[in-house]
């Protein structure tokens, strides 16, 4: 209703440079979901539906070594960053919320940051959510993830409630038992805890690509992503992605 679209795109990693490229004002897309505006080109490809996607991306971001001056003065480096990346599920989508799926993809492709060229092969997630953005002024974690195993799991809990929390292992719908997580500057994670049916993990946070959101309203929030290493009860590990929603009131 703003007519304007969001688009945010970030290069993280332990012991390297956040690059992160955010704008908020990028003209609506006339078709499809390629956008194009000053510094920044961005094109998202559904090659095969449920199956494979293809992301682009040519953009300038913004290069700090502090993650914290996303949320202050955002002064930093101008860094070229490019995405040739290609999304393939290897599993089937799982419902979330309401007019929501995600589902577990294997990533592939090249990646440019400045003259450093990366040859990408990993794990993913790709979420897909329709109408108004859920859940906006209310406190928020999702964790998806993958064990060395090959086992995937998923998460979705609001306001730490677990009779409406939503998790999935191996695209099977399981019980969140418990959750707690731990902050340390605001906006910043530092870990966090899940059980999800018999499944016992602790999250270490070894990268954070913050963000902070305001809509048409003026209300704010902060909605970090921390790239996690994950350690279950059962000795087994992994990484994972872990999202809060930490509304600023």
């Amino acid at each position: 209703n703003a007519r304007v679209a969001w688009y945010h795109a970030f290069l993280t990693g332990p012991d390297r440079q956040l690059v992160a490229v955010i704008d908020h004002e990028v003209p609506l897309p006339p078709d499809g979901l390629e956008i194009r505006t000053t510094g920044l080109w961005a094109t998202h490809i559904c090659e095969t539906p449920f199956d494979h996607w293809t992301i682009g991306l040519e953009a300038f971001g913004l290069g700090v070594d502090d993650v914290e001056e996303i949320y202050g003065r955002q002064y930093g480096d101008q860094v070229p960053l490019g995405f040739d990346l290609e999304w393939e599920g290897v599993g089937q989508a799982a419902e979330v919320a309401g007019d929501s799926y995600r589902q577990a993809c294997a990533v592939s492709g090249e990646i440019l940051a400045g003259a450093e060229e990366i040859d990408f092969v990993g794990t993913g997630w790709r979420d897909h959510t329709w109408g108004v953005l859920p859940h906006w002024d209310r406190r928020w974690l999702e964790a998806r993830g993958r064990l060395d195993d090959g086992t995937w799991f998923s998460a979705y809990v609001v306001d730490g409630d677990l009779n409406t929390a939503k998790a999935t292992i191996d695209g099977t719908h399981v019980e969140v038992r418990s959750v707690s997580h731990e902050m340390g500057s605001p906006g910043i994670p530092v870990a966090a805890r899940l059980q999800l049916g018999d499944l016992e993990l602790g999250f270490d946070a070894r990268a954070v690509t913050p963000l902070e959101l305001f809509d048409v309203e003026r209300r704010r929030t902060r909605t970090p992503r921390a790239l996690c290493r994950v350690v279950a009860a059962d000795g087994r590990s992994g990484n994972a992605w872990v999202e809060w929603n930490e509304p600023q009131h």
